[in-house]
């Protein structure tokens, strides 16, 4: 599809192709191939490899939904955007680079990569949207200094993560983000980390201790709930804090959170369904 500059051209299928091994071509009848459409290669089983061309700077959201065959994916060192959804079950997938332009990942784009076992996100990351890695199998993540937040359900269900590296000023855990993280032994939250979402750390079953920075204010319910090795919870600012029954509550019931052994005790049982807010 000839894109509106009437000298780019956009991916849209993959036409008769039959081939496993595919090459996106950078050129095709004098158009450049700038971007791979929405769904182009949607559930094309016969995929093994796929070479991306560096003249493509998007790939569009569900561009190889369940792909289920692609092991490899090459080039494409050029690549700004990966859609929604764009590698959504590629069950086989081992190996991706991302090229070090890359800003955007969408929502569920390696959801379910099953066989992902590492992936290096590059500096240029400014976004990682919702479910973007549930269940991949890397056991280690740099998160990189462009990124704000992590949102929800980002690394739920990877097992095998054990250490999180977070470069930069992360405001916000979302819900889910490390559920069932069950090989995360440490993270350390950098000071501008202000809230935790609803059940972030739940069933990270190997966390032992973690620091609670200066700044958050809000630690939503569950968030630490089925952690049965974690023994050691550090406020920063003990100061003014209190649980509450339901979000939002301006005054509840005052919490003394000085003591990191009793804080992990009350994380896991006596206040676990309860949301905590600092005054």
């Amino acid at each position: 599809e000839v894109n509106l500059d009437g000298t780019t051209c956009t991916i849209t299928g993959i036409g008769t192709c039959k081939d496993a091994e595919l090459c996106i071509p950078p050129v095709i009848d004098g158009y450049t191939v700038t971007a791979i459409g929405d769904g182009a290669f949607e559930r094309c089983e016969l995929l093994i490899s796929v070479d991306i061309p560096n003249s493509i700077t998007s790939i569009g959201a569900n561009a190889f939904y369940v792909c289920e065959g692609i092991v490899n994916v090459t080039g494409g060192k050029n690549v700004v955007t990966i859609g929604d959804n764009a590698f959504y079950y590629c069950t086989k997938l081992e190996n991706i680079t991302l090229g070090s332009k890359v800003e955007y990942i969408g929502s569920g784009a390696f959801n379910c990569c099953i066989k992902l076992k590492s992936i290096s996100l590059p500096e240029s990351v400014k976004t990682i949207g919702t479910g973007a890695f549930i269940s991949c199998a890397f056991s280690s993540i740099y998160i990189p200094e462009g990124v704000t937040s992590i949102e929800n359900s980002t690394f739920t269900f990877c097992s095998e993560l054990s250490s999180v590296t977070i470069a930069g000023d992360i405001t916000h855990i979302g819900e889910w983000a490390f559920y069932s993280c069950k090989q995360l032994k440490e993270i350390v939250l950098p000071d501008s980390v202000t809230s935790i979402g609803e059940w972030a750390f739940e069933c990270c079953y190997e966390l032992s201790s973690i620091t609670i920075p200066k700044n958050v204010i809000c630690i939503e319910r569950y968030a630490f709930s089925n952690c049965p090795k974690l023994t050691n919870v550090v406020f920063e600012d003990a100061s003014g804090w209190y649980v509450a029954q339901n979000k939002g509550e301006t005054s509840g019931t005052d919490v003394d959170v000085f003591d990191p052994s009793v804080v992990a005790e009350y994380f896991k049982g006596e206040h676990v369904g309860k949301y905590w807010y600092k005054k």
